[in-house]
Order: C-alpha cells, then sequence, then structure tokens
C-alpha cells in the first residue's frame, strides 16, 4: 500500500538539499539512512524506477571520508568499509542482473516488460553514479581496494565491445558506444588516483576477467572507430594502451597488436 516512488522522491529531494551544505548535514542524512534499505532498493526483483531513483540518492554520499550509508559502531562485523563493499558489491552486480520490471505492477495491467535499452541505461547510470562516487579520494581507493569492482568493470566493458558485433548497428548502438566510453574512463580514473595499483592481481576474484582484460582492452586498444566502432572516443583508446602498456611484455603486446590489429 506504500507508494515507494513518492517516498524516494522526497528522500531524493532532502539528499539533494544537503549537498554542498556547510558543517554535518550530509553525513548526519547518511548516518540516518539504513544501509540494508539502501541494499534493497537495488535488488533486480524492484522496478527500474526506484532502483534508478536509489542511484541518483546514493550520489549525494559521496563524502570525503565516506559513499554511502555511514554508521557510527565500532563492530568489525558492521564496519564502514564493510558496508562500503556492500554497496559496491550491490551496485557491480547489476551489470549482470536484469531487473523484472519497469513499474509497480498493477492489479490489472501487467507492467510493460523491460527492454534491452532500459537495461543498457540503468547500467550506464551504475557507471555515471560509481564516477561520482570516485571523484573524492577516498571514493577512488575504497573501488580500488574494493575485491570485485575492477573485475566486474572489464568484464562488463568487454561485454559491451562483443554487443557491438552480435547486434551490429542495434538501436542501442548510441548507449552501447557511451558505455564503453564512461566505463573505461573510469576503470582508467580508478588506477591512475592509485599508484602503484595492479589491474591484474584483481582480476582472480571474477570468472573470466582474465580472459576480458586481455581481450576487451587490446580490441578497444585497437579500435579505429570505424561504423560500428564508430563514437568510441579517440582519448579512450590511449587509456586502453595505457593500461595495456603496464599489465603486458612487449612480445604479448605484439601477438595481441597482430591478432586486432
Amino acid at each position: 500500500q506504500i507508494d515507494v516512488l513518492e517516498c524516494l522522491e522526497l528522500l531524493y529531494l532532502i539528499a539533494t538539499s544537503c549537498v554542498g551544505l556547510e558543517g554535518t548535514a550530509p553525513a548526519d542524512l547518511w548516518e540516518a539512512i539504513p544501509s540494508d534499505f539502501t541494499l534493497m532498493l537495488l535488488n533486480k526483483e524492484q522496478p527500474i524506477a526506484q532502483i534508478s531513483l536509489m542511484l541518483d540518492i546514493i550520489a549525494t554520499s559521496a563524502l570525503p571520508t565516506s559513499i554511502g550509508p555511514i554508521t557510527t559502531t565500532a563492530s568489525q562485523t558492521d564496519s564502514q568499509a564493510t558496508r562500503e563493499d556492500a554497496l559496491i558489491g550491490r551496485l557491480t552486480n547489476i551489470f549482470t542482473e536484469t531487473p523484472s520490471s519497469t513499474a509497480d505492477p498493477s492489479p490489472t495491467d501487467p507492467p510493460p516488460p523491460v527492454t534491452e535499452t532500459d537495461t543498457l541505461s540503468l547500467r550506464l547510470q551504475v557507471v555515471s553514479l560509481l564516477t561520482t562516487l570516485s571523484v573524492p579520494p577516498h571514493g577512488a581507493t575504497r573501488l580500488a581496494q574494493n575485491r570485485i569492482c575492477i573485475g566486474r568493470l572489464i568484464k562488463y566493458l568487454d561485454r559491451l565491445l562483443t554487443t557491438l558485433y552480435k547486434t551490429p548497428l542495434a538501436p542501442t548502438q548510441a548507449t552501447t558506444i557511451a558505455s564503453i566510453n564512461a566505463v573505461m574512463k573510469l576503470i582508467f580514473h580508478i588506477v591512475s588516483s592509485n599508484p602503484g595499483f595492479d589491474v591484474k592481481s584483481k582480476l582472480v576474484n571474477t570468472l573470466g576477467g582474465q580472459h576480458a582484460y586481455l581481450v576487451g582492452l587490446t580490441r578497444l586498444a585497437f579500435s579505429e572507430g570505424l561504423v560500428l566502432e564508430r563514437g568510441i572516443e579517440e582519448g579512450v583508446v590511449d587509456m586502453a594502451h595505457g593500461i595495456l602498456d603496464e599489465g603486458l611484455s612487449l612480445e604479448e603486446g605484439e601477438a595481441f597488436g597482430g591478432v586486432f590489429g
């Protein structure tokens, strides 16, 4: 009986009103928002409209010393780092999960089906949110330290590139290209914001992460932006090159270049 979307719109208004305020108002708000409530609203069982609005609300939580809900307890099982890892895990789950509906089910009419465009747009919003969270140094560090974040981002990047060739010039082409650019920029930002960060060490916890790293980044690094790849930014290609240069030997680089060149 609760109008969840209306409640979230009120929370969004409160959260955005706190952004930029001096003092402790933003932190006080995020101390009052339960972590389990935030995670629940990001489940695939929730309508896309609710997930999307929750993502917008979380974007206001990028604070100098925290992201997401803030805990004031000293418990090791419910530390701030644990909450932040849970949030990052739930957000990156959306890269592989498909929401079940676009809106709350009606007693009489079934909700319209979720389209590929709906899902791609939601995932692009997740990338945008992660980028916002990574702007403060604390957020960039938390994303880098998370055991699955980089691996899932790279795997999603590889899947996006594969989609360009599986469904050439599909209606989702523009969103797919925008997603490729955004994901690569986020990966590069996380890596460059954390000196000494070893990308390959973060791939072991993501099934297929090493394959996605080699194939996806190499394919992107040798992209020429023709037809199916049109819209991939030159700077994004350079970012893929830069990360590969750090992780491949000269012989490996030449071998992959021979395949994808």
